[in-house]
């Protein structure tokens, strides 16, 4: 419609506080990116595309600047590579907690990430 692409899928959508809401949003990104992609399009990984919808502090008003600079990183970057399809998959199997309450122990997980002893 004038130019513009307008993807509607209200029929599954979710309220935010659902317990599966990135789980099934992540489905999703994989979903659309894979149309595009069968039909030759190149399209946003889905990490870029996760962090664009659910992004809290993009504005309205930034949102074309936003995805004219996205376009322009897609059409310059590489071919995906092999560890690049990795990430890709680790991403989409990867918990996402939506609320604190979610992490049981943030400081051992804390202390894991950065590889320091007491990982226990």
């Amino acid at each position: 419609h004038q130019n513009k692409v307008w993807i509607i899928d209200v029929s599954q959508s979710v309220d935010l506080d659902h317990p599966h809401a990135f789980d099934f949003l992540r489905e999703d990104c994989a979903h659309v990116n894979a149309f595009f992609e069968k039909n030759g399009t190149r399209v946003i990984p889905k990490r870029d595309l996760f962090d664009f919808i659910t992004d809290p502090a993009l504005k309205d008003e930034e949102v074309d600047t936003y995805l004219e600079d996205l376009q322009r990183r897609i059409e310059e970057a590489p071919e995906m590579t092999d560890q690049d399809r990795v990430d890709e998959a680790v991403f989409h199997q990867a918990f996402i907690p939506r609320k604190m309450d979610e992490i049981a122990d943030f400081e051992r997980d804390l202390r894991k990430m950065r590889g320091e002893a007491g990982e226990a």
